[in-house]
């Protein structure tokens, strides 16, 4: 870590752009020197030197099974053991000299106004600042006055003083119940008692801010008959009782219902007053934005209309089939409109990217941060309140099973499939590992037995162990049903084991050598309530077991992850521009049933790691919900989406948009041709007739049917006409209004003022397309990307709301 010394000649040659990132540069200098002097190697560099070391003997792709390819490498790891990275524990260690530092830097920049910088400064502050280990002591609200706890002897001090200050500047921003929480963290780390009468009144404004009057005079009150605990000299006294009075005046004067301000123009939008200058930072806009919404009645709970379950998370017209093309997929149950949300899952399985998002997003609900509370232990982790930090505590795999080796993660730098392997087994622990891989594993086709799928061996074992599951169709419809993690679903996602090449097989199997021995070293892992394992007294087939388990998981794990990203909202930036910034990954054990289309009928947006499932087309009664994997027709070519799925997915797309072979977004007409509802060919505008069987698509016009003899003949045609012909003109002013309509919405999106009936009105537009509209066309897709991005944004207020 840098001395203090270092730190003041830094901050004098560099600005602050520079310097708001040094924190994390000054927890990751050791690792990045000894990265580049290769004393540090990351887990692609030990792989490629065990690889050079295991091709002299060429033994590995003899073996058939995943258990021999796995116990060979452990084995020749006996010889050539591979070396992890040696990570002192003063990376990860707090820093009271840092914290400090930054406390006057944000010190100094509060005095210039420069609110935001001040903001980043102050939580660095509190990131570095030591941290008593029993959390729950502060995490209370504090009513005491003057206030003595168990941490009111110094030791925290650089923590209360970085709560006290932080507090000031969030009352600033008018973020008064943060501010409040500030206060009371401040006081109860121990924040000299000489001074707490200056937190005690400004939580008394914080209140009077909030409407909360009564709250805010009995508090005013109980300063009032305590100042003569608080040393300060006459003059002092005299202008504080004078404000105090004034305060006390405020309360009196709304109690008796004379107070005219009203509460939404005392609390206006938060963090408004952030800036220095015209040039604002992706947070504060993408929350001054967020708020915005907020304040427009977008709706801030994730509705699910009509509910398979008693949560709320599935909609009713979801169900779930299963074939030998298609495997196990998602269906509509019946006519399903644009914009309707069809689940909503949370992440048992997710990992953070290990870059600057562990300091900018909570590590537990991987939502952004704004005034984040940090790990009590490490300097790697922050989270959105102290509820989400006990979360983590209480949850099995969660932050309190990796903190003590996330510096030899972060040093390592794994890719998204093993950091996600890692994580599957962590979040079962030892003891429900080895019943979950014992059950797994107990026939020929497990899997440390082969290189094959599993899923017919799990649904098979789901069956027996569950009396309720009578039928195929039972055990499918439970799959939308599970809650919480369940290992044999996550082993029986497809993996595509048997197209694997030799490279891959091998890589991944190294992989998992290397993740096996951080797993051992993690004690964590293997204590849970109820048992305590030393892994000194396990036999080595069990930790073969675990190793093949880690190994296949990867090669899964790269068919079915899901990618955690939110949407980045920049200053004088038009939202179409705006990018995405990936947070992490995470499993999905609903999701994971989607197939993929290039023309996709659903999307996902991501809330953290809660993940939105909605429709951005119209799905009729049976057909496939699908999602896109990444390569949508609009924006890859044919051959580079076939090439791109084959090797990461390995199967080819015969969807629609392939099987005709549909050009890009920037090819596509923007002037669109209606669709005749008989043979799906052009309609000609002039004529109003199929330009393919001559149908008109006019009311009153001949349908080819005024001939027919008979009165069945003409019952039928009068049929035909009344319940699927349309009339060109009134259907083409239909979609002129609704486009009206789509425009006032998509320019609302863009001012940042939507709300759920700008949804309504591009939805509208969608459904109109999908009946009469000839497929595809420009503003169609822009109807679909309006629709995604409204979702999106309404992510971003769901997270600043909550």
């Amino acid at each position: 870590m840098l001395t203090l010394t270092e730190y003041t000649w830094l901050r004098s040659k560099v600005d602050y752009r520079a310097l708001q990132a040094l924190f994390w540069i000054l927890l990751l200098a050791s690792l990045q020197w000894m990265k580049h002097s290769n004393i540090m190697p990351t887990l692609k560099t030990i792989t490629k030197k065990f690889k050079e070391r295991l091709e002299s003997e060429n033994d590995f792709g003899k073996l058939r099974s995943v258990s021999e390819k796995f116990q060979y490498l452990w084995e020749f790891n006996k010889k050539n053991p591979v070396q992890l990275p040696n990570v002192t524990e003063n990376i990860n260690k707090k820093n009271a000299e840092l914290s400090e530092a930054f406390r006057n830097e944000g010190n100094r920049l509060y005095r210039q106004k420069k609110l935001q910088k001040a903001l980043e400064a102050y939580n660095i502050a509190l990131i570095a600042a030591p941290h008593p280990q029993d959390a729950n002591e502060y995490d209370n609200k504090v009513n005491e006055l003057p206030y003595e706890g168990q941490f009111s002897n110094g030791e925290f001090s650089h923590l209360s003083y970085a709560y006290a200050n932080r507090s000031a500047l969030l009352y600033e921003l008018n973020e008064y119940e943060r501010a409040m929480m500030d206060i009371s963290a401040a006081t109860a780390c121990g924040y000299p008692k000489s001074k707490q009468h200056k937190l005690w009144e400004r939580r008394i404004k914080c209140l009077i801010s909030l409407e909360k009057f009564k709250e805010a005079h009995s508090s005013a009150l109980l300063l009032e008959a305590k100042l003569t605990n608080f040393p300060m000299d006459a003059k002092e006294l005299k202008t504080f009782k004078a404000d105090l009075s004034k305060l006390l005046s405020k309360c009196c004067v709304a109690e008796n219902g004379q107070n005219n301000s009203p509460k939404n123009q005392t609390t206006q939008s938060n963090f408004s007053k952030i800036s220095s200058g015209s040039s604002k930072s992706v947070t504060e806009q993408s929350r001054k934005r967020a708020t915005t919404f907020c304040q427009n009645n977008l709706r801030l709970t994730v509705p699910v209309q009509t509910s398979r379950n008693c949560k709320g998370t599935v909609s009713s017209a979801v169900g779930v089939q299963c074939s030998e093309s298609k495997g196990r997929h998602l269906v509509a149950l019946r006519d399903i409109s644009p914009g309707e949300i069809l689940l909503v899952e949370d992440s048992h399985v997710y990992y953070m990217k290990l870059n600057s998002c562990l300091r900018s997003h909570c590590h537990h609900c991987l939502r952004q941060v704004y005034t984040p509370t940090p790990c009590i232990t490490c300097s790697l982790a922050v989270f959105c309140d102290s509820s989400c930090r006990r979360a983590a505590e209480m949850t099995r795999g969660g932050h309190a099973s990796e903190c003590a080796q996330l510096p030899t993660l972060v040093a390592l730098q794994p890719d998204l499939d093993a950091c996600l392997a890692l994580h599957a087994i962590t979040a079962l622990g030892w003891h429900n590992f080895s019943k979950c891989a014992q059950q797994i594993d107990s026939n020929d086709s497990g899997v440390c037995n082969s290189f094959t799928d599993t899923r017919d061996q799990v649904e098979a074992a789901r069956r027996d162990s569950d009396p309720h599951c009578t039928s195929d169709t039972d055990s499918l419809a439970k799959l939308l049903d599970i809650e919480e993690l369940d290992y044999q679903f996550l082993t029986s996602l497809e993996g595509n084991l048997s197209s694997r090449c030799a490279e891959e097989l091998i890589e991944a199997g190294i992989y998992a050598l290397i993740l096996l021995k951080v797993l051992i070293s993690n004690a964590a892992f293997w204590k849970s309530k109820e048992h305590c394992t030393d892994p000194a007294l396990l036999q080595t087939s069990d930790f073969i077991t675990l190793g093949c388990h880690l190994m296949v998981m990867m090669l899964k794990i790269q068919c079915n992850a899901h990618c955690i990203k939110e949407l980045e909202i920049k200053s004088n930036e038009p939202q179409q521009q705006c990018s995405y910034l990936d947070v992490g990954y995470g499993l999905y054990q609903k999701l994971s049933l989607l197939n993929h289309s290039c023309n996709a009928n659903a999307h996902q947006s991501s809330m953290g790691k809660q993940k939105i499932l909605y429709s951005i087309s119209s799905i009729a009664r049976s057909e496939e919900i699908t999602i896109s994997y990444g390569e949508r027709f609009a924006s890859h070519r044919k051959e580079n989406r076939i090439k791109s799925l084959g090797k990461a997915y390995h199967f080819i797309c015969n969807c629609r948009a392939c099987a005709n072979d549909w050009p890009l977004f920037q090819d596509l007409p923007m002037k669109f041709s209606l669709r005749c509802y008989r043979c799906n060919s052009a309609v000609d505008p002039s004529s109003k007739k199929c330009r393919s069987c001559q149908l008109e698509h006019s009311t009153g016009g001949s349908n080819g049917n005024k001939k027919n003899k008979g009165k069945k003949g003409k019952k039928g045609a009068q049929k035909e006409s009344v319940h699927h012909v349309y009339d060109v003109s009134s259907c083409n002013i239909q979609i002129m209004d609704a486009w009206k309509q789509y425009n006032e919405a998509f320019k609302n999106i863009e001012k940042g003022t939507t709300d759920a009936q700008d949804l309504q009105k591009i939805t509208e537009l969608i459904s109109l397309m999908d009946k009469y509209a000839l497929m595809p066309n420009k503003p169609y897709v822009e109807a679909q990307e309006t629709c995604i991005r409204w979702f999106d944004v309404y992510s971003i207020a769901a997270q600043v709301h909550e």
